[in-house]
């Protein structure tokens, strides 16, 4: 197509010229010129290009699979008399196209909306299509590929963009459009909610979290909770060296950790009151060199099936703990991973998501699960295996990633690794006495609570 066109826009320069020379030689009339052979003057070379351009294919340099898809789309949109702006731009991801149109100023956008079933059924795929923030009466509409490709951790691991993040808390989370590495902060958020069905990717987004944040930070920077009642996916981090704890999978035993928790967070909170500082990153440098002053680590939380523990207390302790530790916990440097494949009004409730603002969301049964975790739909269209929609602090829309495919062997194989390039784990065994003294304090019947 791009040599039809050279040949078109040599043809036509070539014409006008010979007209040109044909209208100022002597013989017709005109004056003589000083060189007939001379070239044509800048702006008329443009009009001339400008001219043969407005008549070529807009699509011409896309692949030959998304200009049969745009074409659809087109004759779709137009036998609903719904006129398009603008040319349909795209954008590929790792397993899907998005296409960006541009409706008409005379057509609602809910007008192209309505007929996502119906565009689903046309183009035989399970298409997600949004209104697109950040352009003027624009919307996306997401496409799933014929073939599935996956995300290897490593590949996160080892992209430029991970390797020159230099903030502790930051992590690859997924690739987006345009096979772009999105990098999530923890530290920012400061806290995660993660909701997804079973086999959804969710609790591979969990390890790739973890293993990414090990990789990243010393134990004396960084420790882990990892509270585990279903006991089942943290297996391969017994006796890592970042741990805090050994990992909990009693779900007593999880409610006394939390407990302990909260004592935690409390006595840094007076550590940074005492030397006049906001948070733990400015608590360390400030206390640098002082042996009278310990050195604080990060500790990251996270809970793997949270529904479990709701379940296994139905008093609300858990969400309580978790609230007090949310809206105190950043400054203190603790941060939760809350992660959930149940999702009801009752388990994610109205008071735990106010305290607990960057979502992410994995594939879910229905319209009604994606509004409890994201307060939007989009999660029921998902195709599962990491495909997600990641909804940070302060976004208005969520944004669409492919996470990281880990299997178990590479959790064990990085987890082996970890524990051979650090000492021993070191648990801290002031902490573990408080989560046993806490232990004896609870009933021996949860329902037997007092609210």
């Amino acid at each position: 197509m791009f040599g039809k066109l050279l040949i078109a826009l040599t043809a036509f320069s070539a014409g006008i010229a010979s007209h040109i020379a044909w209208k100022k030689h002597p013989k017709r009339g005109g004056s003589p010129q000083p060189d007939r052979d001379a070239p044509l003057p800048d702006a008329e070379v443009d009009a001339v290009v400008n001219a043969v351009i407005s008549t070529a294919d807009p699509y011409a340099e896309y692949p030959a699979e998304v200009r049969e898809t745009v074409a659809q789309l087109e004759e779709f949109f137009a036998s609903h008399e719904l006129p398009l702006r603008s040319p349909i731009q795209y954008e590929e991801g790792v397993n899907l196209t998005r296409y960006i149109l541009f409706p008409g100023k005379e057509c609602a956008i809910e007008r192209f909306t309505e007929l996502e079933a119906d565009l689903s059924l046309a183009l035989s795929a399970d298409i997600l299509m949004q209104p697109l923030c950040g352009k003027d009466r624009a919307l996306t509409m997401d496409i799933p590929h014929t073939t599935r490709e996956t995300a290897s951790l490593a590949d996160l691991l080892t992209s430029e963009t991970a390797m020159q993040s230099v903030k502790p808390l930051e992590f690859p989370l997924g690739v987006g459009f345009g096979k772009r590495i999105q990098l999530c902060n923890l530290a920012a958020m400061p806290h995660l909610l993660i909701a997804g069905a079973m086999g959804s990717g969710k609790t591979e987004c969990v390890h790739s979290m973890l293993l990414s944040l090990a990789c990243k930070n010393s134990p004396a920077d960084l420790r882990l909770v990892l509270l585990d009642p279903g006991n089942a996916e943290y297996t391969p981090y017994a006796d890592l060296p970042h741990l805090y704890t050994p990992v909990v999978t009693d779900t007593a035993r999880a409610i006394a950790v939390l407990l302990a928790l909260v004592g935690e967070m409390e006595r840094r909170c007076a550590l940074l009151r005492d030397v006049g500082v906001r948070d733990v990153e400015g608590y360390n440098q400030s206390v640098q060199g002082d042996p009278s002053y310990e050195h604080l680590p990060r500790i990251v939380v996270c809970v793997e099936e949270y529904a479990a523990l709701i379940l296994a207390w139905p008093n609300k302790t858990p969400e309580r703990l978790l609230i007090r530790l949310a809206q105190k916990g950043r400054p203190a440097g603790l941060h939760l991973v809350v992660a959930t494949q149940h999702l009801t009004p009752d388990i994610l409730t109205g008071r735990l998501k106010n305290n607990m603002l960057s979502r992410i969301a994995f594939a879910l049964g229905g319209t009604e699960e994606s509004y409890l975790i994201l307060d939007a739909n989009g999660a029921e269209s998902l195709l599962g295996q990491g495909d997600m929609l990641y909804k940070p602090t302060g976004c208005a829309q969520p944004m669409r990633l492919q996470g990281a495919c880990v299997k178990e062997s590479e959790i064990v194989q990085h987890a082996e690794a970890l524990k051979g390039s650090h000492p021993p784990v070191r648990y801290n065994r002031a902490f573990l006495e408080i989560v046993e003294e806490e232990l004896t304090h609870l009933p021996t019947d949860p329902e037997d609570e007092e609210e």
